[in-house]
């Protein structure tokens, strides 16, 4: 599919996207990769992008504010369940900051079957369903550093990020997303 319209539409042409789909809660762990974008912002044409909507959205958006990071962060809102695939195949990278998770995470699915690399805390059962350095690259909650570092380790790193696609890819079908 070409997603080249969406990217343009978004302003995101030459850039490396990182994408964050979900709820805006704390729980979420977004507040991390905005932090995240301090250190990013200085490395090379990074842009996060936030796709969802929820009770943290304004203090997210001062926090952007405050840091100056307008420029390399984008905010849609909440979009419909239909477009998020789009928005997944115009990422570079898929990223669940989360700080919870019950049952996993659905956008890592979504990431896995239109084989994008993602990056994941290990907590609730992600663990269970992902395996470090093999479908996703694992980080611990609450740090924007490690945010960052796996952000440029699969940027720098074309085979760690095809094999983590091609085993997520693997793994995906297995589950119905």
């Amino acid at each position: 599919k070409d997603i080249l319209p969406l990217r343009k539409s978004l302003g995101l042409e030459n850039k490396k996207v990182i994408l964050y789909v979900g709820s805006l809660q704390k729980v979420k762990g977004i507040e991390y990769a905005i932090d995240a974008m301090k250190f990013l912002a200085k490395e090379a044409n990074y842009q996060l992008l936030i796709v969802g909507g929820g009770d943290e959205e304004d203090n997210l958006k001062q926090r952007v504010k405050d840091y100056r990071l307008e420029d390399c962060i984008t905010f849609t809102g909440h979009r419909p369940a239909s477009e998020i695939p789009d928005y997944v195949l115009a990422s570079d990278v898929v990223l669940v900051p989360s700080l919870s998770e019950t049952f996993g995470s659905h956008v890592m699915h979504y990431a896995w079957a239109l084989r994008r690399p993602v990056i994941v805390t290990a907590v609730g059962d992600v663990p269970r369903m992902a395996n470090d350095r093999q479908t996703a690259l694992f980080i611990p909650p609450k740090s924007a550093e490690a945010i960052a570092e796996s952000v440029c380790e699969i940027s720098s790193d074309p085979q760690l990020a095809n094999n983590l696609v091609e085993n997520a890819y693997h793994e995906a079908k297995k589950y119905s997303v």
